[in-house]
């Protein structure tokens, strides 16, 4: 029996959890034995929903009264999960005109 996935449901202006991995590095020198053992790290950061693509996502943390803001785009195969923690909305924070 196939098990389904289901899909998340989040809209622009959502405040998601995502966990995801990032690269690992080392600018001392290690032997190369250790080098091997070097794995990802797990991140988890919060913010809120600006955009997305079928191939990325981007999470606001900081939006000003202006809209401006500070942001990631994370690659969504780099994404471990994705966690609505509250349902919201940009509209306060739109740019001015």
């Amino acid at each position: 029996m196939t098990k389904e996935k289901t899909k998340l449901e989040y809209e622009e202006g959502d405040i998601l959890e995502v966990r995801w991995l990032d690269t690992t590095e080392q600018q001392a020198w290690v032997s190369l034995n250790q080098a091997r053992l070097s794995t990802p790290t797990e991140v988890k950061s919060v913010g809120w929903l600006i955009a997305e693509t079928k191939d990325s996502l981007c999470l606001a943390y900081s939006i000003t009264a202006d809209g401006d803001c500070s942001h990631t785009t994370y690659p969504k195969g780099c994404l471990l999960s994705i966690t609505r923690l509250e349902t919201g909305e940009l509209d306060d924070f739109e740019e001015k005109e």
